[in-house]
């Protein structure tokens, strides 16, 4: 195959997958309704810029990008469309993204395989279609990535500036991405060093990553001290640990199934291998990065609440050594259409689980189904009822979707069984339902306040990971 030839298979494989990662992202956008997390999201978005800083620096764990990135779509509306669009739009802007890390890490090949994985992500599917930073964080860490790699190969001002100007946006998405970031920037260090001694030239180049990230993110310095004291201050309450956090990470990564976690590792373990024969900087470099995080992350997960989305940059060198793999692979079953023959294994894998989640995930409810919860008190509550939510702070996805002034009741948020025991005396003939979820767990560690519903209530019904309760007025 020519040089042109092959270019322009590139551009077409590119602009199907491109297609294809524009309909998984988008296809039933606002078919769940928003749930908890999302919910906040629009709490913040709705202030103003400077209300929305207020709230990152008193009582919230994300940085303020995303929210003032959503605060100007609120201009659109506040559907479920609408405040989903951004989150979808950047994950398939992602895919482009990948195919240039892969290029500028390795080769076109490379890129293209590494494009065609995260178009076909369910994890990545999943995170694009929630109004939360993820698919935006990934978006400018990807990015950071490239010019990480590029200002490595060409040591120039622009590459290192821009370096360190899209490190500096990522961590304005997520806190939890100075991990690898430092780590990037531990490297850079090195290597200025290791040229300094060597006399190569323009070593200096290197320290204008750094000086642009610190000025970019000062703001930000203590803000993200004051949450890591408030976030280690007491034992988490709810989160994964120990390996349990390792077999949720890399089953996330993968696909969520347990043989193609095993696949993705053997194959990362085959890329990584093959590029430690021909550049052993680059298999280190890309191991530690996949590694170090999770090892770090094992260690904060007894601190503080741990999740696998908080790993969700793990993607680029997951994909990165799976990718990799490719040529070794190649010559040895002496594929000559390697690259069409390894999207083709992937699609496959991946379909199973894709299909499920386009006949069951956009058929059955994936999310909390708020919308669904508040049709169901509406049908069985009547003028004069209680509305008690548990815990107090779902009130937030619930009032997207019931009114109580409309109908009529009289709403409250509750942490545990002592907030709701005072209320009870002023039902007189009323009646009061219960809506609780699985958040409870997070404010009733010891299970006090789920004993006095099953103790004291009649279970009416559950909509998808809500459960609804009215009072037994007969006890």
């Amino acid at each position: 195959m020519t040089l042109k030839i092959k270019e322009k298979w590139h551009a077409i494989l590119l602009l199907f997958l491109l297609l294809l990662g524009t309909f998984l992202r988008f296809y039933h956008l606002d078919f769940n309704s928003l749930w908890l997390d999302e919910a906040y999201t629009l709490f913040a978005a709705n202030h103003s810029l400077s209300g929305i800083w207020d709230i990152v620096s008193t009582s919230d764990f994300t940085p303020p990008l995303f929210y003032w990135i959503e605060h100007f779509v609120l201009a659109f509306g506040q559907s479920e469309f609408v405040l989903r669009f951004i989150p979808a739009l950047l994950g398939v802007l992602t895919i482009p993204v990948f195919y240039y890390l892969g290029k500028e890490f390795a080769d076109e090949d490379v890129g293209i395989v590494m494009a065609a994985l995260l178009t076909i992500s369910p994890f990545h599917v999943y995170l694009s279609q929630e109004v939360r930073a993820y698919s935006t964080m990934l978006l400018l860490f990807s990015l950071a990535l490239f010019f990480f790699f590029l200002s490595l190969r060409i040591n120039r001002v622009y590459s290192w500036i821009l370096f360190g100007f899209f490190s500096a946006l990522t961590l304005w998405t997520h806190y939890y991405t100075l991990i690898p970031l430092a780590l990037l920037f531990v490297y850079v260090l090195f290597r200025g060093l290791s040229r300094a001694r060597k006399y190569l030239p323009k070593p200096h180049l290197y320290a204008l990553s750094f000086v642009t990230f610190i000025i970019v993110c000062l703001p930000l310095v203590p803000l993200t001290i004051n949450l890591y004291l408030k976030r280690t201050s007491i034992p988490p309450l709810w989160g994964i640990k120990g390996l349990e956090l390792i077999d949720q990470i890399f089953r996330a990564l993968s696909g969520y199934h347990r043989s193609i976690t095993a696949l993705f590792l053997l194959l990362f373990i085959i890329g990584i291998f093959f590029t430690w024969k021909t550049d052993r900087s680059k298999a280190i470099l890309i191991v530690g990065l996949l590694t170090v995080p999770v090892l770090i992350s094992i260690y904060l997960a007894d601190k503080m609440p741990m999740d696998e989305r908080y790993l969700f940059y793990l993607l680029p060198f997951f994909f990165l050594g799976i990718s990799l793999s490719l040529k070794p692979l190649a010559g040895l079953f002496r594929w000559k259409n390697a690259i069409s023959i390894f999207i083709v294994i992937f699609f496959l894998i991946q379909a199973p689980f894709l299909a499920i989640y386009y006949t069951t995930y956009f058929t059955q409810y994936s999310k909390e189904d708020w919308r669904g919860i508040a049709h169901s008190i509406e049908e069985n509550s009547t003028e004069g009822d209680y509305i008690i939510l548990v815990p107090y702070y779902t009130r937030g996805p619930f009032d997207i979707y019931y009114n109580n002034k409309s109908d009529g009741t009289y709403e409250f948020g509750v942490q545990n069984e002592s907030e709701i025991l005072p209320l009870l005396p002023r039902l007189k003939n009323n009646q009061a339902y219960f809506v609780v979820t699985r958040h409870i767990n997070a404010v009733d560690p010891d299970g006090s306040t789920i004993q006095w519903l099953d103790n004291n209530t009649q279970h009416i019904g559950t909509t998808r990971d809500i459960e609804l309760y009215r009072l037994n007025l007969s006890k």
